[in-house]
């Protein structure tokens, strides 16, 4: 009987430079996704948010309050506040500078008649970064009439819901777009990056 014939690996064939680069690169791809999915959420969510505010979102007033107030779970940075309210016909009928104390931002309520209204405001929350939003409220309290545009409060300066000069930039977008701007650019990157190594590789096995 012949011996049993042992069977040796195949030799290992080492790596070319240029697929342990593609690796290596391909790692740091993955990784950069990875955060980029982790932590731009929770860079957003690190900004101030609206808890309680009245007129409520979506509430139909029968009566005036006093006044407007928005309150937040942090306390906000007196820096340019703004606040107005559009109607229906998404006029502007109502402008001002809110009072900012603490976690509060509070105006005036203007005498508004009947019908749909949105309060869009705009604060610098505790971490330096302008936030805006918006919410609809329905005017219910017998008053009629249409509105007159814009009723600026009186003793303020003229306010708006834009960022002031010299603010701006990827931290005044909202967090939605600054997600998908990061994930944008990573993937952006991982694409110019996949371009430039298929045509490594074209020119090596060119050679």
């Amino acid at each position: 009987m012949h011996p049993a014939r042992t069977r040796r690996p195949a030799p290992r064939v080492p790596s070319s430079p240029a697929a342990r680069r593609s690796r290596a690169v391909a790692r740091v791809l993955a990784v950069l996704a990875v955060l980029a999915v982790v932590f731009l959420p929770l860079a957003a969510l690190a900004h101030d948010q609206l808890i309680t505010s009245v007129p409520g979102d979506g509430e139909t007033l029968t009566e005036f309050p006093t006044q407007i107030s928005l309150e937040f779970n942090n306390e906000l940075i007196d820096a340019a506040p703004a606040l107005l309210i559009r109607d229906a016909a998404s006029q502007t009928v109502y402008r001002a500078t809110p009072e900012v104390s603490g976690r509060l931002a509070t105006a005036p309520f203007p005498e508004l008649p009947d019908g749909d209204y949105r309060i869009n405001w705009s604060v610098v929350s505790s971490d330096g970064h302008r936030i805006e939003g918006s919410m609809p409220f329905v005017m219910a309290t017998g008053l009629t009439g249409g509105a007159t545009p814009v009723a600026t409060q009186e003793a303020t300066t003229e306010a708006s819901t834009q960022a002031p000069a010299g603010e701006g930039g990827l931290a005044d977008l909202p967090a939605a777009a600054r997600i998908a701007i990061g994930v944008g650019g990573v993937a952006a990157a991982a694409g110019v990056l996949a371009v430039v190594l298929r045509a490594r590789r074209g020119g090596i096995r060119g050679q």
